[in-house]
């Protein structure tokens, strides 16, 4: 049985770019550790700047009628959301 294990970038840090984040957490794939890198919680422009680091695989957004904004709206437009 093969075993999958996402890291998650819960809340993006404001004093430390994404990329570097991103950059980190893909030393772990490198090493095995981790198999795939998601993000919370982010704008759209802060999910295309990690993905151009590595392959975000999983995204996790707040659904409501309150928050639905256009940060959202712009992530499906790029094909990020479905």
């Amino acid at each position: 049985m093969v075993s999958e294990c996402e890291y998650e970038c819960a809340r993006v840090d404001s004093q430390v770019p994404v990329e570097e984040t991103i950059k980190a957490i893909s030393e772990f794939i490198a090493e095995g550790k981790v198999d795939f890198i998601g993000m919370s919680e982010c704008k759209a422009e802060t999910l295309r700047r990690g993905h151009a680091v590595h392959p975000i695989a999983v995204i996790e957004i707040e659904v409501s009628p309150w928050s639905y904004d256009q940060n959202v709206k712009d992530g499906e437009q790029d094909g990020f959301l479905l």
